[in-house]
């Protein structure tokens, strides 16, 4: 209750306030400097209202020409801001989310964010100013990314987001608990009864049912709740594999994490194409499920890494565990580094391209190799065994047709 947010981008501008890609491109075109476009969002939006700043009708140039005309302005509204802020008793959040749409193409994606990381080193300063900033991993990586004065210092503060299997669980409970989608409230009913028993239970707050500490965080019990939903095994005993596990680490990353998408996406066929009269789910289903879910996630991150695509379709037919040195031989016999420049070359001047980290500025080839390996790792889509080899999750492995 002592925190007042909004949001100063995203991919929803027809919802939110905020300047949309379009309007920020044609600011910059103007002389206008994307950090002064930054102040300008968060002063408009400040809960505490900001002395002779353009009223919220004007264009956002207008504002920030007004920023931009008295650079003295650009630091004594913040400290009132600030100061007013102590006097409420007020934290003022600002959220910048799906940075990877803002503009399109990485050179001007790299100039925003640089311009958001100014400020946000600038309002480390305040003590009722914050700004939080969603990035994706791949563009986190690039160095020149952060050759913004002490910008480090923002890296000591990151947190990667992770979904582990009970968190998965978890969401799933809420969202059979509640009414959504066109669900009633009493099949949401129906499921919270059948489940609480004992110490499981789920309490409302602000409208919603939420799962007791139990459900959320007790592995032993959420296996329990799933077990009777979808049976204990994929197939006639334990062998087959745990339901509880088996959906999860079919659909995790090389770090076990799973996405809450493809999670819900393969729930949702799997009670769709289930045919068992005993359980809500079974085990075709379930493989049904969780085979749409994967190649719906493969989907997705090649729209987000549209490089991907080559290095993983140059993979086809290799059997892993595998040496980075075997891997390479295949990249190279694939031409895999000159289809990645390529790519780049082409789509550089008109789609929202962003290269695998450093590779197309590595000294020699065997050197962009090996960063191709590490970006591979670090994006979780390969895993480096403790032996040195590469291995790779199902979720991948399977889409890219390289065998195990």
């Amino acid at each position: 209750e002592k925190v007042q947010s909004s949001l100063g981008f995203s991919d929803a501008p027809m919802r939110a306030s905020h300047p949309s890609p379009s309007e920020i491109s044609d600011m910059i075109s103007r002389g206008l400097s994307a950090e002064d476009i930054w102040r300008a969002v968060i002063l408009s939006f400040a809960p505490q209202p900001v002395p002779n700043i353009p009223k919220s009708g004007c264009r956002w140039e207008t504002v920030t020409k007004w920023i931009a005309d008295d650079p003295a302005r650009r630091n004594s509204e913040f400290r009132a801001l600030d100061e007013a802020l102590i006097r409420k008793d007020v934290t003022y959040l600002l959220v910048f989310d799906a940075l990877d749409v803002i503009a399109d193409n990485w050179s001007a994606i790299r100039t925003q964010l640089q311009g958001l990381i100014k400020l946000a080193l600038a309002v480390r300063a305040l003590r009722r100013v914050r700004i939080k900033l969603f990035i994706r991993p791949d563009m986190a990586d690039d160095r020149r990314l952060w050759m913004v004065g002490d910008a480090s210092k923002l890296r000591q503060d990151e947190v990667f987001l992770k979904w582990i299997r009970r968190d998965l669980y978890g969401l799933l409970w809420t969202l059979l608990a509640n009414p959504h989608n066109g669900a009633s409230e009493d099949l949401a009913k129906t499921f919270r009864k059948h489940v609480e028993q004992g110490s499981l239970w789920f309490s409302e707050q602000d409208g919603i049912w939420r799962p007791g500490r139990e459900l959320l965080s007790d592995e032993a019990v959420q296996q329990q709740v799933f077990r009777a939903i979808a049976g204990s095994y994929m197939g006639a005993g334990s062998n087959k594999g745990d339901t509880y596990k088996w959906v999860p680490n079919h659909l995790s990353d090389a770090e076990g994490n799973a996405a809450p998408r493809s999670f819900l996406l393969a729930m949702r066929t799997a009670a769709e194409k289930a045919k068992s009269s005993e359980t809500a789910l079974d085990k075709a289903g379930i493989e049904e499920g969780v085979r749409k879910a994967s190649t719906t996630r493969i989907r997705e991150l090649a729209e987000d890494y549209k490089w991907m695509v080559q290095v993983l379709g140059a993979m086809n037919g290799l059997v892993v565990p595998i040496t980075k040195h075997d891997l390479i031989e295949r990249w190279k016999q694939k031409r895999t580094l000159d289809n990645l420049k390529s790519d780049a070359s082409q789509q550089a001047g008109d789609r929202r391209y962003i290269p695998p980290g450093e590779v197309l500025e590595a000294g020699d080839e065997f050197d962009a190799y090996s960063k191709l390996i590490d970006e591979m790792i670090t994006l979780r889509i390969f895993l480096e065994i403790p032996d040195g080899r590469i291995n790779m999750p199902d979720l991948f492995r399977v889409e890219a047709k390289v065998k195990r």
